[in-house]
């Protein structure tokens, strides 16, 4: 199996990058297509609108604010309004949500893309794949795109000023990567791309995982104090960058399995980072059981991060300590079917098992 590495294009990291949106838009296109939700459209609109102002060579963009969601019905209804408007690229801003949105939205519009996050929640947005949901808000699919976002803008002042339970989130996503990236390597499996794993892709990764020992607590105090510093840079490029590419490159495996099935339940809502963050303590414990091998320095180092950072390891810590029998044989299933992240798992594991270990976690 070749090595396969995909990255974004441009990466652009600093504060006040917003402000200089249009110009690097013009990078791609004449006139954006730009989806983004309301709240996102109060705080930044104005100020990516005077960037593309500013600009020479551009066109007024077409803002589409949309609180709706992120299912493949709306994404194709977004991409035909797109053409019709005669837009040549697209731009999502928010957070995860709406990037997977514009993802979907450029793919199926078979446009450039450029992604702005606003929050480092997860590492969806230097990828290239967008997390589709049904209308009702339950996981539906992956939909693997054609190629990683074209443009990547990162406004650091913007990220630094979101509440820092969101930083936090995205530290848990973060945190798994190096993880699942391992995993995938001892099993032979697949990434996210469809090849092997590399040098590359093994270093990202397990800088993801020496970030956060090194940066990740000073950063979300430094957050909550409303301060921009270099821990918290460099924690953001962590969870956006290195996370993006280390997880899409390294590949995934049982933590992200067990996210998806808890996305599915009906009723039940977890962010992303919080759900991989619980099913990285489950692959720890699953390992732990059917290796009959002690976890080692770098799962405790990690267990011990999540405890201080506020990350959950177990049920009760999302809140789903009464989480119905049914519901938590649901949540296995689904897990289970996940087969390229199940592929990686370098152990057997059956729907009893798996369910023991999603009560073990802790």
């Amino acid at each position: 199996m070749p090595v396969v590495f995909g990255a974004p294009g441009r990466y652009v990291q600093g504060p006040g990058e917003l402000g200089h949106l249009g110009a690097c838009v013009a990078r791609l296109g004449r006139r954006a297509f730009i989806v983004l939700d309301p709240g996102t459209d109060g705080r930044v609109g104005q100020t990516v609108d005077d960037s593309f102002s500013a600009c020479e060579g551009v066109s007024k963009p077409v803002f589409r604010v949309y609180d709706g969601p992120c299912s493949e019905r709306a994404c194709r209804g977004l991409a035909r309004a797109c053409a019709q408007l005669k837009c040549d690229c697209v731009v999502g801003m928010g957070g995860g949500k709406m990037l997977d949105i514009a993802k979907a939205v450029a793919h199926y519009a078979g446009l450039s893309l450029c992604v702005a996050p606003t929050v480092a929640s997860s590492d969806a947005p230097c990828s290239a794949l967008s997390v589709l949901y049904d209308d009702g808000g339950s996981f539906d699919k992956y939909l693997h795109l054609d190629r990683t976002p074209d443009l990547v803008v990162v406004d650091s002042a913007v990220i630094a000023h979101a509440p820092a339970h969101l930083l936090v989130a995205g530290m848990g996503d973060a945190l798994a990567t190096y993880f699942e990236a391992r995993a995938c390597r001892e099993s032979d499996g697949e990434n996210e791309l469809a090849g092997a794993s590399g040098v590359a892709a093994t270093a990202l990764a397990r800088s993801c995982f020496e970030v956060l020992m090194a940066d990740g607590l000073q950063a979300k105090a430094d957050v909550e104090a409303g301060e921009l510093t270099s821990a918290v840079e460099r924690v953001i490029e962590c969870n956006i960058l290195c996370s993006g590419i280390g997880f899409e490159s390294g590949g995934l495996s049982l933590a992200h399995a067990v996210a998806n099935g808890i996305a599915a339940l009906k009723g039940v809502r977890v962010a992303h980072g919080l759900a991989v963050t619980y099913g990285l303590s489950v692959q720890f414990a699953a390992a732990a059981a059917l290796t009959g091998k002690p976890l080692g320095d770098d799962e405790a180092r990690a267990l011990a991060f999540c405890h201080a950072a506020g990350l959950p390891t177990c049920l009760a810590d999302l809140g789903l300590e009464a989480l119905p029998k049914e519901d938590l044989h649901s949540v296995a299933v689904r897990a289970l079917s996940c087969t390229r992240n199940i592929g990686n798992v370098p152990y057997a594991l059956d729907e009893d098992a798996l369910e023991r270990f999603l009560r073990m976690a802790s």
